[in-house]
C-alpha cells in the first residue's frame, strides 16, 4: 500500500495536521482552564487533561478533516468538553462509591 502520493500524501497530511493542532494549542489550553471542577482534579489537572485529549486527537489524524482550521478548532473544543465530562463522571462515581462505603454498617 502506498502512503505517499501527489503532493506528499498521507505523511504530508499528518505533518500539516500536527502543525495546525500545535498552532491551536494556546487557544485550547486557555479554553480548558477552569473547566475541570476541583472535585474532578484528583486524577488530573487541566494540563494533563489537555495533553491526553491531544494525544487521542493525534491518534485519529487520518480520520480528521484538518483542511478547515475552524472545523479542527471546533473538534478540539468538543474533545476537551467531552474529556471534562468524562472526568466529572469518574469523580462522581468515585465519590458515590467512597461515600457509600463510608456510610455502611460498622
Amino acid at each position: 500500500m502506498e502512503l505517499e502520493g501527489p503532493g506528499g500524501g498521507a505523511g504530508e497530511h499528518v505533518r500539516r495536521a500536527q502543525r495546525a493542532i500545535l498552532s491551536l494549542l494556546p487557544f485550547v489550553e486557555r479554553f480548558a482552564r477552569g473547566r475541570l471542577p476541583q472535585r474532578a482534579r484528583r486524577r488530573m489537572e487541566t494540563d494533563d487533561l489537555v495533553q491526553e485529549t491531544l494525544v487521542n486527537v493525534l491518534r485519529q489524524l487520518g480520520e480528521l478533516d484538518t483542511a478547515d482550521p475552524e472545523k479542527l478548532r471546533n473538534y478540539l473544543l468538543l474533545a476537551i468538553r467531552n474529556r471534562v465530562r468524562d472526568e466529572i463522571r469518574r469523580a462522581e462515581r468515585g465519590e458515590v462509591r467512597n461515600g457509600a462505603l463510608a456510610e455502611g454498617p460498622d
